[in-house]
């Protein structure tokens, strides 16, 4: 079968969008034979490309784009891609739509155009073959309805590597953007405050953002001069690493998360994960790990401080861990969106003008 995969963003960027884009390629052609193409507007060196197992196309002219369709079997939206569904009408074809991302974030207003923009793609995502969400929160979002496939890790670089019992429980990672939304300030004076009880943390912080200079302002003021490493952006075997040498992983949020597929590979990699009780978030962790108000700096800093000091905590958070992460593997996700595939295949209903 001949798949047409659309993503907005995809690698070499390492969002969560732009890995399981990725992650569903690579899964549609290795293990379902599938000849794939990911059409993307984001631009790479095509040495980048030319590693990949599966074809890509970036930043299509209109007659590229229809021909990916005209090419195409099924068309998978990886998230609903506007700007790319237009060639639906034009060349139709069964389609599945995966959503996300929240189609709009709770507490910003929006002006004319933008509730014009929102309306027109709710519509959109409605006439797909079928529609998918990445969980019940995501779901609900859309208006319900959609079948749910949680995210996978990527199992082949997520690993434990290091035994559990033989790191240190005061080392704490974050993985992520340094940005607004990821509660990270909330995160440095839950590290602060631990501290203060006399239980110096160090923390590992991975990834980039437009927050990293008022985030190192904010660490120096708290006193954590050398007990926070600002790592960037690192590879995921690099990631991997940083994470077998923490104890602890913490996601704290602030704003909605649609999944929270950090929580798995540092599940993965052996961490006890500490994650906010926001959107998503719950449903990655399933049961395990530990569960804090977002923004909430007391919680947080009680939940480290239990982390690092109560072996009863530790073990807790523990619990479940490992089936967790077998829940989630990357076959798991990738075999039932193939099943989603074949299924708008069989269907074949298509979007047409109305």
């Amino acid at each position: 079968m001949r798949v047409a995969i659309f993503a907005h963003r995809f690698l070499p960027e390492t969002g969560g969008i732009e890995v399981t884009a990725d992650v569903l390629a690579r899964g549609f052609t290795t293990r379902h034979g599938a000849e794939v193409l990911v059409v993307t507007r984001n631009p790479a060196p095509a040495e980048f490309d030319a590693t990949l197992p599966y074809r890509v196309l970036r930043e299509p002219s209109p007659g590229e784009l229809l021909a990916a369709v005209r090419g195409a079997d099924v068309v998978f939206h990886n998230n609903a891609l506007m700007q790319f569904a237009w060639a639906h009408l034009v060349v139709p074809r069964p389609w599945v739509v995966t959503m996300r991302a929240v189609l709009r974030v709770p507490g910003i207003p929006l002006s004319r155009r933008r509730k014009a923009v929102l309306h027109v793609k709710q519509r959109l995502i409605r006439r797909a073959t079928v529609l998918a969400a990445n969980s019940e929160m995501m779901s609900a979002d859309i208006g319900g309805g959609a079948v749910v496939v949680h995210n996978s890790y990527r199992d082949h670089i997520f690993r434990t590597e290091t035994r559990v019992e033989d790191r240190d429980r005061r080392r704490v990672a974050y993985i992520g953007r340094l940005s607004p939304d990821k509660g990270i300030d909330v995160l440095l004076r839950a590290v602060a405050g631990v501290g203060e009880r006399g239980v110096p943390l160090h923390l590992d912080l991975v990834g980039s953002g437009e927050e990293e200079t008022r985030l190192r302002t904010l660490a120096t003021e708290l006193g954590l001069r050398g007990r926070v490493e600002f790592h960037g952006a690192l590879t995921g075997p690099q990631v991997n690493t940083v994470l077998n040498r923490a104890a602890v992983a913490v996601l704290p949020s602030v704003g909605l998360e649609t999944f929270g597929t950090v929580v798995l590979e540092a599940q993965a990699a052996g961490c006890a994960v500490v994650a906010s009780r926001i959107g998503g978030i719950p449903e990655a962790l399933n049961g395990t790990g530990v569960l804090v108000e977002p923004g909430d700096v007391a919680a947080l800093t009680e939940a480290l401080h239990a982390l690092a000091t109560d072996d009863a905590a530790f073990a807790a958070a523990h619990r479940g861990r490992e089936e967790n992460v077998s829940a989630h593997r990357t076959e798991v996700m990738v075999d039932r969106y193939w099943e989603l595939v074949q299924q708008a295949h069989r269907d074949g209903r298509v979007m047409v003008r109305r």
